[in-house]
């Protein structure tokens, strides 16, 4: 269940800014496409870091 966490919170975040009504609009967006930019620049750099040390 855990594995499907990084998954289901990207289409829930898609949901929101296609096709939901509540709030539309640049705030919305940038709450949303935020975390995702910077949660995939961590994942990144991570992964860049561990195939450094792994050689």
């Amino acid at each position: 269940m855990h594995g499907l966490n990084p998954i289901l919170y990207i289409l829930v975040t898609l949901h929101g800014l296609w096709s939901g009504t509540d709030f539309q609009g640049t705030i919305l967006a940038a709450v949303n496409i935020a975390p995702i930019i910077l949660f995939g620049g961590l994942l990144f750099f991570s992964k860049k870091k561990l195939a450094a040390v792994n050689g």
